[in-house]
């Protein structure tokens, strides 16, 4: 999969993340991922910290591989380890960030309200996925998953 299938775009809160934040998220090179980041602004209902992290996959929901989705799930959990821990240590106010994964065939929004529940969604990401593909077949909805309804 080295050759960057998945597009994932890191938007900032313009009012309190710098240029050296939005520099260090797509820092270094990722086998699955290819990674851009930009400055976006909220209204403070949606968190001063708050993070939108928006992720293509060309693929349809029944067509992904578990190899795949494993390979993605690592490589998240990598760029979460060393890039969004970082921008976001200082960080509590994320009343309304997202998680946007568009495939070919639907939509998966995951709904985060601090740090840990980032945190949690780039950690189980594969399982995530999985679970939500399995879910895509058995409706022809979009989904949306509350990362408090997994913990």
């Amino acid at each position: 999969m080295g050759n960057k299938t998945v597009y994932m775009k890191v938007e900032l809160n313009q009012i309190n993340y710098k240029g050296d934040d939005r520099e260090l998220i797509t820092k270094d090179a990722y086998d699955s991922i290819k990674i851009e980041s930009s400055f976006g602004q909220w209204p403070s209902a949606v968190g001063w910290d708050a993070i939108m992290i928006y992720i293509v996959i060309p693929f349809v929901a029944s067509g992904i591989a578990s190899g795949f989705l494993n390979e993605l799930g690592s490589d998240l959990y990598r760029w979460s380890k060393s890039k969004l821990q970082k921008i976001t240590s200082d960080k509590e106010d994320f009343d309304e960030t997202k998680f946007f994964i568009e495939m070919n065939d639907c939509t998966i929004n995951i709904y985060c309200y601090d740090k840990e529940d980032l945190q949690y969604v780039t950690e189980n990401f594969e399982k995530i996925m999985k679970d939500a593909v399995k879910q895509k077949r058995e409706s022809d909805e979009n989904i949306d998953i509350d990362v408090r309804d997994l913990k």
